[in-house]
């Protein structure tokens, strides 16, 4: 009887404390979420230094959320606070809630600060992680065209297009890339450029 006291009574001190904080992120729900749709709110109208405020003060009141991190890190980008935002996306990257988004924005962040190779790595990364990210393809599609790249920028929205089929831009980009090699192709056969 003592042995099965001995590890029931862990047990059940883990229980109260996880039901004590769910309860107590529960209770500060409201706010934090209304503090983010304020800084959406700013941040549709351009607003960038008071929705980055705002995101600030609600991740202090709810710092294990990594949604309001990802938003953060995005009004940063936005302002050009490219320094600032990095450092807020990246430590994200490694964390078990990560999604494609994370990589999405930080290949972003790192493009505008002309570290292609970087922004190109951190793609390649996120597929890997994510192999099925639709999302991820067409920005390594788009990588690859800005390069003059345009057969490994298809190869990416093909590859997009297998491996996830209901992401609707590689789709776009493939057919339009093709349309125009089509037609450039058939006006060269039809001497329009000769």
């Amino acid at each position: 009887m003592k042995i099965i006291l001995q590890k029931l009574f862990p047990c059940c001190i883990i229980l109260f404390l996880h039901i004590t904080l769910s309860a107590q992120q529960s209770a500060l729900s409201p706010e934090w979420e209304q503090m983010s749709r304020n800084a959406k709110e700013y941040e549709n109208r351009g607003d960038y230094k008071n929705a980055i405020i705002t995101y600030k003060q609600a991740i202090q009141l709810v710092p294990g959320n990594i949604v309001l991190y990802k938003e953060l890190g995005n009004a940063l980008y936005k302002s050009a606070n490219y320094d600032e935002a990095e450092q807020t996306i990246l430590p994200l990257i490694s964390k078990k809630e990560a999604d494609p988004a994370c990589y999405q924005l930080l290949a972003a962040i790192q493009l505008a600060r002309n570290e292609t190779k970087k922004s190109k790595n951190t793609l390649q990364d996120g597929l890997t992680r994510f192999p099925s990210s639709g999302m991820l393809y067409f920005e390594l599609g788009n990588l690859y065209y800005s390069e003059q790249k345009p057969e490994a920028a298809l190869d990416a929205w093909l590859d997009g297009i297998l491996k996830e089929p209901g992401y609707p831009r590689n789709y776009h980009e493939a057919g339009w890339h093709t349309w125009v090699v089509n037609m450039y192709c058939g006006d060269c056969f039809m001497g329009k450029y000769f």
